[in-house]
């Protein structure tokens, strides 16, 4: 006899104690028919993986009879997710932008969220497939681009080898046979043609702006009180007042922009711009050459 086929494999057991371990952590309590309803189980099967978390992390989860209700340890410590923060937060952000249905998040109570408010960009998922597969193929496309420095869209040959993203736009990291320089083109400027088989296969290795990184070190404002080092060096998770964040060359200029040290002055008041960046000298020549072999478009 066949085995039946499991119509919905990703939600195995180990998920299922994430989910218990994250409830746990964020709403402080969890019963069996929260896991019932989330994955769809049996009631029987919801206690049997409630057991096996007890017995996995005896500290982490108390029976309160009163309430009916499994409780978070006083010495409770996360064991599929992180004490970090992060990732629950990232979560609410997806939720409350509609990039996460509601019904597919661990989240139990979601507290009320605000997010900043940015225009929804409009890109093709029919032409992000055909770039990603060309990606993967190492193919040439023909695209009709519309850069900004140019009042009319122009026809390129392109060798699409990755993606990245500036904090607002999509942009493909690709080789352009016209200019013969590897550039990001914003995926929402473009359209595509059609694929060009007969053009010359590029190494994305060959792409120094792409495979190069470099550290942004980042300090506090040096006209920032003690307590308020303190707390920036806290905030921003740095040790002996430094922060090395790595960053590919190509995605200099974007990163700083993203976080507003993009003016090669410092601001006079500190309260406008917390960190500086210590090495800009360093960062302004790596954009220099960035920008040297990939023409801006």
């Amino acid at each position: 006899m066949e085995k039946p086929i499991d119509t919905n494999p990703r939600w195995g057991q180990a998920r299922r104690l994430a989910f218990i371990d994250l409830r746990l952590q964020y709403d402080g309590r969890i019963n069996r028919r929260d896991l019932q309803e989330f994955f769809s189980i049996s009631i029987p099967q919801a206690s049997a993986d409630i057991e096996t978390y007890r017995r996995q992390a005896p500290d982490n989860i108390v029976y309160d009879p009163s309430r009916r209700q499994y409780l978070a340890g006083r010495q409770f410590t996360p064991c599929y997710g992180s004490p970090d923060a992060m990732a629950y937060l990232d979560e609410l952000y997806r939720i409350e932008r509609g990039l996460m249905p509601r019904s597919d998040s661990f989240v139990g109570f979601v507290p009320p969220t605000g997010v900043v408010a940015t225009p929804a960009r409009a890109i093709s998922g029919t032409e992000v497939a055909i770039l990603i597969e060309a990606i993967e193929a190492n193919d040439a496309l023909e695209i009709v681009y519309q850069s900004m420095s140019s009042k009319a869209p122009v026809t390129r040959t392109i060798s699409p080898h990755a993606l990245g993203f500036d904090g607002l736009r999509w942009h493909v990291r690709a080789w352009c046979h016209q200019r013969l320089a590897f550039r990001d083109f914003a995926i929402g400027r473009l359209s595509v043609v059609g694929s060009k088989p007969d053009t010359p296969k590029i190494d994305p290795t060959m792409d120094d702006g792409w495979q190069t990184f470099v550290d942004i070190i980042l300090v506090p404002h040096p006209a920032l009180s003690r307590s308020q080092r303190i707390t920036v060096t806290r905030d921003y998770g740095m040790t002996n007042d430094r922060l090395a964040l790595p960053c590919r060359k190509a995605m200099l200029f974007y990163t700083l922009r993203h976080l507003n040290l993009h003016a090669a002055s410092i601001a006079d008041d500190p309260a406008t711009q917390h960190v500086i960046v210590e090495n800009r000298q360093e960062v302004d020549a790596w954009m220099f050459e960035d920008r040297a072999l990939s023409p801006a478009p």
